[in-house]
């Protein structure tokens, strides 16, 4: 069995296709397959990958534009390796991405990888740099706020999602969905401790036509995630309250901001029930530490 399955949608993008190709057929582990599903693009991007001699290359030309998650959910469906890993046809992975990740997957049996990111702009210059939780408690933070993890840079584990069942739903924020269905259904998930891929931000690509509905969306799914999860947040919450040295720096402002819109959601009563209810810190002196930290936050942007 192949060790990964590459799967990379493509509409469009010749100005960025060919770094990208190069920056998996250069990945020092090399038993992978790449699968690009060329979703009906209109420029040269079809004529660019075909101009690649590699036999890892699988090419799929869609006949018409089905979209991300169609060609996403195709290409699922034609992987053969252990792990699928996700790469956009205008970012870059570096080169020891999949090493790393299929190692840390296979050493804590993860059933969903990320890593850190850099954030570029239109021609490769870093603009900043996201973290990706590793711990359980940052995980949990960072899903409250939002999607954890820059989509082209996750590895998932096939035979979880073929068991389970899962596919891309059709939604705009077709990644975030998946990932709390994961997390769910109790998938083992983690990061790599390094910055393994590079996120290009700019104003044509997907995720920025596309900025609003994704918003939308992830603001229904947070606030279901909140309200479905609240005794579980509430409890990570004050164990950074108490001890913030265990989270990540990131977590910091996320678990703040979490308990906020917990707040705003249910009120200070309910939210002072909840603390008592799981045995934690129910007094003036936590909501002090509550807002010393919001009101650190806000003088130090």
């Amino acid at each position: 069995m192949l060790k990964i399955s590459v799967v990379m949608p493509a509409y469009n993008v010749e100005q960025y296709v060919v770094e990208a190709i190069n920056s998996i057929l250069n990945q020092s582990l090399c038993d992978f397959e790449l699968i690009i599903i060329n979703d009906g693009s209109t420029d040269k991007t079809r004529e660019l990958i075909e101009q690649f001699n590699d036999s890892r290359i699988v090419l799929v030309n869609n006949q018409k534009n089905l979209g991300l998650v169609k060609s996403l959910n195709l290409a699922f469906n034609l992987a053969r390796g252990k792990y699928i890993a996700r790469m956009d046809s205008d970012d870059f992975s570096e080169p020891e991405r999949f090493m790393l990740q299929y190692m840390y997957c296979e050493e804590y049996r993860l059933d969903l990888c990320g890593a850190h990111w850099l954030t570029i702009c239109e021609k490769g210059i870093p603009k900043s740099i996201s973290f990706a939780p590793r711990l359980l408690n940052d995980l949990v933070i960072s899903l409250a706020n939002g999607s954890p993890f820059a989509h082209g840079s996750v590895m998932l584990r096939r035979d979880f999602l073929v068991n389970k069942k899962l596919s891309y739903k059709d939604k705009y924020a077709e990644d975030y969905t998946l990932w709390l269905e994961m997390y769910d259904l109790g998938a083992k998930i983690g990061a790599v401790d390094k910055i393994l891929y590079r996120y290009r931000a700019f104003s044509t690509s997907w995720s920025n036509l596309n900025f609003i509905g994704y918003k939308k969306e992830s603001y229904k799914l947070r606030s279901n995630f909140i309200k479905t999860k609240t005794s579980t947040i509430v409890k990570v919450i004050n164990e950074f309250i108490n001890k913030p040295v265990f989270f990540a720096e990131k977590s910091k402002a996320g678990a703040v901001y979490v308990g906020f819109f917990i707040i705003s959601q249910i009120g200070f009563k309910s939210y002072f029930s909840l603390l008592r209810k799981v045995g934690l810190i129910a007094t003036l002196i936590g909501v002090r530490r509550i807002l010393l930290h919001f009101y650190s936050l806000i003088n130090t942007k």
